[in-house]
Parts: C-alpha cells; structure tokens; sequence
C-alpha cells in the first residue's frame, strides 16, 4: 500500500534589503511587488531576466504562475523557473518539481520531478528533502529506497523547529514510519548518511566564509558553485573531499543567500497534496 505523500509547496516572502542599501532595479521591482504594483515589478525584472539574472528569472516564474500582473501562464512559468533552476537557483528547482509532479504547464513526470528535487534538497532546501523523502519511500520517479528516505526525511525534520509544530511533526511521523520498516544497520547507514550530509554542508559554509574574505574577485561564480578552490583556502578548510551522499552544495537551510545585493528570499512550507494514492 502506497503512502499519500503530502508534498511542500514554497511560499515566498520578498524581503528588501534594509538600513543604507543602495537601490536598484531589482530592489526597487521587490518594493513594487510587495506594494502590490505588479506590473511596475514586472517591467523591472523582465529585462533583468532576458539578461539572464537568475533572481529575476525566478520572480517572473512566480508571477506567472501565480498570475501576478500577467495572465496566468503555467508554461510560461516553466520557461522562467527552468532558466532560474538551471543557474543554481533551489526554489526555482523545488518548483519546478513541483509541476512536474502536478503536471502543471509541462506533462506529469515524476522522474523529472525528482531530479529537480534532489537539485533543490541538496542545495539544503528542507521542503525539497521532505518531497524527495516521500519519493524514496513509494518509489516514486525513483527507486524505492528506504535508507535514502529516511536520510532526506531526517535532514529536513532537523531544519523544521523553527517552522513550526504541524510540519514538523507530519516529518517525523513520516521518517519515523519509514523506519518501523527498516533493519537496524539501514536505519544506522541513514543515520551515517545524514550526518555526512551535514558535515559536509558545513565545511562549504566554511570555505565560502574563506572566500569571501579573500582579496581576489570570484568573478560571475558565488562562491557555493566553484570546484576549485586556491591552495591558500585548501589549507585553511580540510578535508574537502565528498561523502557517499551527492555531492552538489550551496545553500543552507531554508534561507536562501542571494548573490551581490539582492535581497533575501526566504521559502516556507505549505502541505500541498500529491494527488497520488
């Protein structure tokens, strides 16, 4: 019997940036919108997103998929969410999951929907890690995998306290009955898994400390994307080398670290059916 997974839909709240910023036309289409001027945010950020501005490109997925200052367009919001998610960005990759799995503007595929989900939950996005938990378990768009499950459904359970009592609970009680089936060296393994995961997370939170510190410029690439590193900040940060868990790192937590100036994006999480039984 197959579990109804409840996956998590991201809701987004647009923080400006606060004190002396300077202003700019991406902070400046974040005070539209959030005065609810959304066809001013929109011609501010649709030329910023044909530039290729990842942040741009992800508001303009929202707002036409939410039908914000636009027509309702799910396959329009596909394009601009896939631009964002294609330059790293985690909730651009959640959301497009999330259609993927709802079939909203591209045809249902629960593969699809689950790489994007990995994306997301490896970035450390814990709506994406419940979401692909519960896929582990049913073996949806994925091979049914319990330790997996377990490890991507305990990552995001240890993120949710300050969530709230309801999300969190509902990710335990599904991580908890994933392990009422598994032996106690898969549940151990999960449990190795996990902690890899995040050691591994901190030591990337380290060297990006490192290298914003450093008196070189990293160009075009934040500091979460690069494979190289110089062998001053090999020296100072460890052992760097990856875990059995993948690899691919960059945010931490559910608050989501804009690049430059731009202001915060922060993700909440919202039970929204799967529509599977």
């Amino acid at each position: 019997m197959r579990h109804c997974a409840k996956l998590l839909r991201a809701s987004l709240i647009f923080l400006a940036i606060g004190g002396a910023a300077t202003a700019g036309p991406l902070e400046d289409a974040v005070v539209a919108y959030q005065g609810g001027d959304y066809a001013t945010a929109l011609r501010l950020w649709h030329p910023m997103a044909e530039q290729g501005d990842a942040e741009a490109q992800f508001h303009l997925g929202v707002m036409y998929e939410s039908g914000q200052g636009v027509l309702r367009n799910n396959a329009e919001a596909i394009k601009w969410y896939r631009k964002a998610a294609e330059q790293g960005d985690a909730v651009a990759q959640f959301n497009l999951g999330i259609m993927y799995t709802k079939g909203e503007g591209v045809s249902q595929n629960d593969t699809e929907a689950a790489l994007w989900y990995h994306l997301a939950a490896d970035h450390g996005l814990a709506s994406a890690q419940f979401n692909l938990g519960m896929m582990y378990v049913d073996g949806q768009g994925v091979s049914q995998d319990y330790v997996q499950a377990h490890m991507w459904l305990n990552l995001a359970a240890s993120q949710l306290p300050a969530l709230g009592k309801d999300q969190r609970n509902t990710t335990v009680d599904s991580r908890d009955r994933v392990a009422s089936k598994m032996t106690p060296p898969q549940i151990a393994e999960a449990q190795e898994l996990a902690f890899e995961w995040t050691a591994e997370h901190r030591r990337v939170r380290r060297l990006r400390a490192l290298l914003e510190g450093m008196p070189f410029k990293l160009g075009n690439e934040a500091p979460e994307r690069l494979v190289i590193v110089p062998d001053q900040v090999q020296a100072q940060s460890g052992d760097l080398q990856g875990s059995r868990v993948f690899g691919s790192v960059g945010l931490h937590g559910l608050i989501l670290e804009n690049r430059g100036s731009k202001p915060t994006r922060r993700a909440l999480m919202n039970p929204r059916p799967s529509g599977r039984k």
